[in-house]
């Protein structure tokens, strides 16, 4: 045999899903325009920005703590952060806000700088100085690092999009104390921004949005993708649940 057994099924349900993922990216370089849902956390993002216009305070974004950096498994979620920060940096300079960032690998400063840098360009304005800062690589150094600066400059948004520990529940409660207008965006500690924070992005929506925001057809190709993927793997689990169910033998079929 080619393949090890037990390992057909694998190898033939990879095919499917590539096949899924080249048919979705060739219709959009076709010109098929997919759709996707809007996402009412990044609708809000402008209320929020002008919200803090208005009560002339600052805007806060923080991708997050990641230890390792942008070197773990735990990166594309930082990293997805940062792609929503330039976004957030055209509101703020379409609105005249001031925004803050708090970084906390030295690695990502570039990225924040740069993001912030094009979101203000593509809006003909000039980059702000000293908009990106970096606070520590320590865990607890840089919460209380970004609680300070929550609680000395009074933010009127507090924007949490990124990887988050223990300290983002701590950061969601520094934004309410202040009365900031909060906007998540997680993988992990979902039960804390649900409960602290006025908008979340949840899970796999956080990737979702770096699509949504840049309307890049490819990149919403993806998602499209993504979900003709979900709907294959829930018709062949609930095809194998009844399957069973009426006396075929499912787990001999899967080892092949």
């Amino acid at each position: 045999m080619i393949l090890e057994q037990g390992k057909g099924v694998g190898f033939i349900l990879l095919i499917l899903i590539l096949l899924i993922f080249t048919w979705t990216d060739r219709l959009a370089k076709g010109g098929r325009v997919f759709e996707i849902r809007q996402l009412p956390p990044l609708v809000a993002v402008e209320e929020a920005v002008g919200r803090a216009v208005e009560l002339g305070r600052p805007v806060h974004f923080t991708p997050g703590y990641n230890l390792g950096g942008l070197y773990t498994k735990r990166a594309p979620e930082m990293l997805a952060g940062l792609t929503l920060l330039s976004y957030v940096s055209r509101i703020c300079a379409r609105t005249g806000a001031e925004i803050i960032v708090t970084i906390n690998p030295p690695e990502a400063m570039p990225i924040a700088e740069e993001n912030v840098r094009t979101g203000f360009i593509m809006e003909g304005k000039e980059p702000p100085v000293g908009a990106v800062r970096w606070i520590s690589t320590e865990q607890y150094a840089f919460a209380i690092g970004v609680l300070t600066i929550i609680q000395e400059e009074k933010p009127g948004a507090n924007f949490l999009m990124g990887a988050f520990w223990s300290e983002a529940l701590q950061f969601a409660m520094a934004g309410n104390y202040v009365g900031a207008m909060g906007i998540a965006g997680a993988v992990g500690q979902l039960p804390m921004f649900l409960a602290a924070m006025d908008y979340v992005l949840i899970g796999e929506e956080l990737f979702a949005a770096q699509a949504y925001v840049s309307e890049d057809p490819i990149k919403i190709a993806s998602i499209a993708g993504q979900d003709w993927n979900r709907l294959l793997l829930m018709a062949l689990t609930t095809a194998t649940f009844l399957l069973s169910n009426i006396g075929v033998d499912v787990m001999s079929i899967l080892s092949m």
